[in-house]
């Protein structure tokens, strides 16, 4: 066996240039695998921001007559996802008690339209156009709000197609988006943000943001989850307590300077 060698018959460099030239190799197998399915089109599936939200208040339900559209330009390589339905409730807590309907404005408008611009992988891109807003008027607490409701500008965009394991509604296509509040009558009692996710009753979308799909019924819930919690008026009892509490603590330090008092005259 000559010197340098092991007894394998390999020097003994020669094994760890062996493990470095399996490594190459695998990560150019990987940048090829990569290449060409960026050649074939095949474009990553966007996901859901929240894959299982649970139910916050306030949350605004809308449905009737719902549209849900994208329409990709491959010029820019971009597409405009819209949706438009109409508002009819506003959960603001879970009982009945906590629910106002939804009406039109004098004018008959009653409305919630969302755009926005993705790129050909479904990613919200940031443009002046994307927009949110709700039209209505709701009775809350006795006071009539009317007009524009809310408005936001959309931060972040997800979606899955039907037969995704994230998907609670097994079937259908979902949609979900952040916002951040920029204004609307009730911009106050839903806090800075705003989540909103879609579910159209029927829909052609497979996963691929490089052509146009749309979908009808699309079902939606507006919620803030960030909402600020409202303080709720002390009621007689509670003022009672409180006062009879005070009333015990003064009676007991006046007792013990009385007491004080004494000593000092001893």
């Amino acid at each position: 066996m000559r010197l340098g060698e092991s007894a394998t018959g390999r020097t003994a460099s020669g094994g760890k240039g062996d493990l470095m030239h399996r490594m190459r190799g695998r990560v150019a197998k990987a940048g090829l695998t990569l290449a060409c399915a960026i050649a074939l089109g095949i474009q990553a599936h966007a996901e859901l921001i929240r894959p299982k939200a649970v139910r916050a208040y306030p949350d605004i339900a809308a449905d009737i007559n719902g549209i849900q559209t994208y329409t990709y330009n491959p010029d820019t390589q971009t597409g405009t996802f819209q949706v438009t339905n109409t508002p009819f409730l506003l959960a603001h807590g879970p009982s009945d008690a906590g629910e106002s309907q939804i009406h039109p404005n004098d004018d008959g408008t009653r409305q919630q339209v969302v755009s926005l611009r993705l790129d050909r992988n479904g990613r919200l891109i940031d443009d002046p156009a994307n927009n949110y807003a709700l039209y209505g008027t709701v009775v809350l607490g006795g006071q009539t709000f009317s007009g524009l409701l809310l408005q936001g500008k959309p931060t972040a965009f997800g979606a899955v197609a039907p037969g995704s394991e994230t998907v609670a509604q097994p079937g259908r296509d979902v949609f979900d988006l952040n916002m951040k509040i920029t204004g609307g009558a009730l911009a106050d009692r839903f806090g800075e943000d705003l989540y909103m996710r879609i579910v159209p009753k029927a829909d052609d979308f497979d996963g691929q943001f490089t052509r146009d799909f749309s979908g009808v019924a699309a079902k939606s819930n507006t919620r803030g989850y960030h909402a600020p919690s409202a303080v709720p008026e002390p009621t007689p009892l509670v003022f009672l307590l409180v006062c009879g509490a005070g009333l015990a603590l003064w009676r007991q330090r006046a007792r013990i300077v009385r007491g004080v008092g004494r000593g000092a005259r001893c």
